[in-house]
């Protein structure tokens, strides 16, 4: 357990720009395919049970996904939009500890496609 505290390396968090916007595209794609899945998960919830041995074991099972399908799939919304913008977003902000003098370095960094690694652009070293 204090192992965990003399780590070498800190994480790096990374957060979203305030100017990464979805586009009318990537919205409705969004829309498209929580419609998609909310309708499987309402389909399921209709399949016929004929085949099980317990037939009340059965309706239980597809009264309680008939409910709570829908309401993960409405929770999952905000998670898949934050996903949209950080797969598109051009750059990001960082921030992180210098594990040898122990200052937090902020900044931005973007994605260069070629090389296939983060660039770091903005540095800021915080005492």
């Amino acid at each position: 357990m204090l192992d965990q505290f003399n780590e070498p390396f800190t994480p790096t968090h990374y957060t979203l720009l305030k100017r990464a916007k979805a586009t009318t595209a990537q919205k409705l794609f969004i829309i498209i395919f929580m419609a998609l899945t909310e309708a499987y998960y309402i389909g399921r919830c209709f399949i016929s049970l004929v085949p099980w041995a317990d037939q009340e074991e059965a309706y239980e099972i597809r009264d309680v996904t008939r409910f709570i399908l829908p309401i993960i799939n409405i929770l999952s919304i905000p998670l898949i939009y934050v996903a949209c913008l950080a797969y598109y977003s051009e750059e990001v902000a960082f921030s992180e500890m210098v594990p040898d003098n122990m200052v937090l370095r902020r900044g931005v960094c973007s994605w260069e496609r070629k090389s296939r690694r983060w660039i770091y652009e903005e540095t800021i070293f915080s005492f």
